[in-house]
């Protein structure tokens, strides 16, 4: 795209009520985001608020029939024949009251008289008061009859109509009450249990339990309050944002609870939306600002193309330049290596005059003289041979074909036998060893150098062992490891090991070029591959290299 078609494409940028646009555009969009999320926040409190309406007045119903459960069972010892109430029957009444605070008291009726025959009440309630009660507000009226028919009827009936405690009283503490049949051996109801529970202290003991952070809840019957959390709860009447009632079937009769959020949660959630709508704000603004600054920055893009061209010509330049230079160091190397071998061969040659022929003309000191030449020149051809081989790694172009790694390391296995036998190495293979496309002289060098090493600086070990494996990775590829139980390698020293002329601190008392590993790694990363090491002191070494199942040369 030419400048003239840039210019078009972007020109309505440049007019001077472009920024005013987008100033106006952020602010419809501000108040549309504002309105959106405002509909959101109430509908995920109104969501909210019936999940824990529906919740808490399931719970309450189960647990108002929760409190009238242990009649049934204690129906059978209530009384002995006399009519007293048994003493193991008063411990139980006892530790109900405990374990249940909301029950005021467990009352034994005859079915006769209509008269109260005993009286358990939990502690700090009044016996005569409870016993007075019943007979002048319970048993008095028409519907004590038609409850104790439903209880022999049905076995039970809870009174869920609450009655006033405190009658002729300021204090308001409403109660409900249980009537359960008490029968003879003829199976008729002689006597009755009534059982009292406060609904204060239940409600109270109840909604404690919910450990409630975020609602307010009041109970109510036929415009009673039953129960509220807040202090004035005559406030409730007024209207309330995301109010919910439910109706809560106890026995026969309807309660209702009321639930709303709490001031502070809503508040809290206005805060939120006050903050997110800031954000949102700022990052309007902020989008502005970019645009803004971006617009500035379109007549620069010619000029940062043209500052890109520059510098990736120059990088390219730089990668031929090093890739020269490599070059040239890859072929000093070999020059250098290849022209030290020829004086090299006629050190060696004279000193072995010296030492075959000559050698009983020659003085100790002059024999030891000559064995030092000796040993050194040998050295001194392992390591040039070595950086050779170094040297045509990637260089040389070799034939490649089929090659068998199994057969590899068993033909230089063959050739180790008589000083793997000599230091009694245990060999051990494993894994199914992949035929890989390449050079059979270089995994002969490969393998060679990793099990030579292994064998080379095992040590004076009890039972010497090396392991040689393969396994197959997911992504196609083999990866190879050569294990010995040998000295191990310091943590230091294993990075620099893979370097030329670089050796551990206990392969330097032992004969070597420093150059084997090199090979290695330089082997394994022409192919395409990678090698590493993993090694603890006194636990051995394991050397590993990767390589992918198609290999070149």
């Amino acid at each position: 795209m030419g400048r003239k078609a840039q210019r078009a494409r972007f020109g309505f940028m440049q007019h001077r009520d472009f920024p005013l646009i987008i100033l106006a555009a952020g602010i419809i969009l501000t108040v549309g985001i504002w309105d959106f999320t405002n509909h959101i926040r109430s509908d995920k409190i109104s969501e909210q608020t019936r999940d824990q309406a529906d919740e808490i007045r399931l719970q309450l119903v189960n647990y108002f029939s929760s409190y009238f459960d242990f009649l049934s069972r204690s129906a059978i010892i209530v009384s002995d024949g006399n009519g007293s109430v048994s003493r193991h029957f008063s411990k139980f009444c006892q530790s109900v009251f405990q374990s249940s605070p909301g029950i005021l008291g467990v009352q034994l009726i005859d079915a006769q008289t209509v008269s109260p025959v005993w009286l358990e009440v939990a502690p700090g309630q009044n016996q005569k008061y409870f016993n007075d009660y019943f007979s002048s507000k319970i048993a008095s009226t028409p519907e004590w009859q038609r409850n104790i028919q439903k209880a022999v009827e049905r076995n039970k009936v809870i009174v869920s109509s609450p009655m006033d405690l405190y009658p002729d009283s300021a204090q308001t503490d409403w109660f409900v009450y249980a009537v359960y049949p008490v029968r003879d051996a003829s199976a008729r109801a002689a006597k009755f249990l009534v059982q009292y529970v406060s609904v204060k202290e239940a409600l109270d003991r109840f909604f404690k339990a919910q450990n409630v952070i975020y609602y307010h809840y009041l109970v109510s019957y036929r415009w009673e309050i039953l129960y509220s959390d807040l202090k004035f709860w005559h406030e409730v009447s007024k209207e309330r944002p995301f109010k919910l009632t439910r109706q809560i079937e106890i026995a026969d009769k309807d309660w209702f609870l009321n639930i709303w959020p709490r001031e502070d949660y809503l508040a809290d959630q206005v805060q939120y939306e006050v903050t997110s709508i800031l954000i949102l704000t700022m990052g309007l603004l902020l989008s502005i600002s970019t645009a803004l600054f971006a617009w500035s920055l379109i007549n620069r893009q010619q000029i940062l193309e043209k500052l890109v061209k520059i510098r990736t010509e120059q990088l390219e330049q730089v990668n031929l330049a090093l890739k020269s230079k490599n070059e040239e160091l890859e072929t000093f190397l070999y020059v250098v290596s290849h022209d030290l071998k020829a004086p090299l061969v006629s050190i060696k040659g004279f000193t072995s005059l010296l030492a075959g022929s000559l050698r009983e003309k020659l003085s100790d000191e002059e024999k030891h003289a000559v064995d030092r030449i000796n040993a050194n020149t040998s050295r001194m051809h392992e390591m040039i041979q070595d950086l050779l081989e170094l040297s045509r790694v990637g260089r040389v172009e070799e034939s490649t074909s089929d090659v068998d790694t199994g057969q590899i390391v068993r033909d230089i296995l063959d050739e180790m036998k008589p000083i793997l036998e000599q230091k009694h190495v245990q060999i051990e293979l494993k894994g199914s060893f992949p035929v890989l496309q390449g050079s059979s002289t270089r995994f002969a060098q490969l393998f060679s150098n990793l099990i030579g090493n292994a064998v080379k600086y095992i040590g004076a070990q009890p039972q010497p062992k090396i392991e040689i494996g393969v396994t197959q990775s997911q992504d196609h590829q083999s990866q190879f490891y050569v294990r010995d139980n040998g000295p191990g390698i310091p943590k230091e020293y294993q990075e620099k090991i893979f370097m030329v002329f670089q050796r551990g601190p206990e392969q330097t008392k032992t004969e070597g070029t420093g150059i084997g590993l090199s090979i290695v790694k330089k082997i394994v990363e022409s192919k395409g591959g990678k090698v590493w090491l993993n090694s603890e002191v006194g636990k051995g070494s394991t050397f590993f290299f990767m390589l992918p199942n198609q290999v070149s040369s």
